[in-house]
């Protein structure tokens, strides 16, 4: 039904491809990047000549004035055409965007693959379906993965109470944290692993489609159907699966990861169990609700990133290295590995 919005997601734009060149180039994503490089970005972005005839971009852009860029964040009316409450963009691909703060609520959604989401000097790994709310003002950076499709719905924070009063005065778990936000008294991002279900993403594409029609009734649509989307999402997502990141940065998960990269070799998930004190089905739920992956992924993920730094920095054969990581079979190991990593351990060795 909305294959044609799926398909006009995932394709390259054209800053997509410049930042994939840089990465296919140098094997980076593209950070830091020079005023010239800047300027090419930004100049197919869709609101650039907003930009150009409010804050004179091209100017500072070239003259590294970095402070009046960071402003083009702010501004609602970059970002929101007239009488409409609701944007919808696209993160760019392999692309390592500066931490930045803006004057609306953003809603990350993965659609598809993987992303790294900073907030607070901490980084939280989102998967596909994860969701991520961002109040105003709340300093983040996000890292899409790959090939990986993330879409931003921006919320006018000068509209809100009344383009959204029924989630803002409703009964929902979410009404008050609304509430707080819009009156400065917090900013912590929530985040709901695995939110955006088939029924979500349809949702979603709704509100894209709207996004290029210039209707009042569409305007109106986007409103309405991101009040769905809200609703939806709160009363479908369990409670172990939604958090703040302060709950998320919490010491017990700090110490469980620890201690697994400690033990990887022979943890098992009763043994952690036991050293915690916890149940085994309590600190699986725990791990999923902390990480986004349950527990076999998790000493999986640790596993690979220590085979891969033995693969760049010794000269260990690959049979030796999956025992030593805690696999005793090699060619379960090669195969887990290619997945992660999409080349073979050898071939990953030969290249780095």
């Amino acid at each position: 039904m909305f294959e044609t919005e799926r398909e006009k997601l995932k394709d390259q734009n054209a800053i997509d491809d410049y930042c994939r060149e840089y990465f296919l180039r140098t094997g980076k994503y593209l950070e830091n990047p020079s005023p010239e490089e800047i300027l090419n970005l930004v100049k197919d972005y869709k609101y650039f000549e907003f930009a150009e005839k409010e804050l004179n971009m091209s100017e500072n852009i070239l003259c590294g004035n970095t402070k009046q860029l960071e402003s083009f964040f702010h501004l609602e009316k970059l970002f929101f055409e007239e009488g409409r409450d609701v944007t919808f963009t696209r993160s760019i691909r392999y692309f390592q965007m500066v931490e930045h703060s803006h004057d609306y609520f953003e809603i990350e959604c993965v659609l598809n693959g993987s992303a790294m989401h900073s907030s607070k000097n901490e980084t939280i790994a989102l998967s596909q379906g994860d969701m991520v709310l961002i109040p105003p003002k709340t300093r983040h950076n996000l890292v899409v993965l790959g090939d990986g499709t993330v879409v931003n719905i921006g919320i006018r924070q000068s509209t809100f109470q009344s383009a959204f009063w029924d989630v803002l005065n409703g009964n929902l778990s979410l009404s008050k944290y609304f509430q707080t936000t819009l009156y400065g008294v917090q900013n912590n991002e929530i985040f709901f692993r695995s939110g955006l279900d088939d029924f979500a993403e349809e949702l979603l594409l709704m509100i894209y489609r709207q996004q290029d029609k210039q209707t009042l009734e569409a305007k109106k649509l986007s409103n309405h159907l991101m009040q769905a989307l809200l609703y939806y999402v709160i009363e479908n997502c369990s409670q172990d699966s939604v958090f703040q990141i302060s709950e998320y940065l919490h010491e017990q998960a700090l110490a469980i990861k620890l201690y697994m990269i400690e033990h990887y070799q022979d943890v098992t998930l009763d043994s952690l169990a036991s050293h915690f004190s916890f149940s085994a089905p309590y600190l699986s739920r725990l791990i999923k609700r902390f990480f986004g992956i349950n527990y076999a992924h998790l000493v999986q993920s640790i596993r690979l990133e220590k085979a891969r730094e033995l693969l760049i920095n010794t000269n260990m054969h690959i049979t030796d290295i999956s025992a030593y990581i805690g696999y005793e079979s090699n060619s379960y190991f090669i195969n887990i590995f290619k997945q992660a990593y999409g080349t073979t351990p050898s071939r990953y060795r030969k290249t780095h």
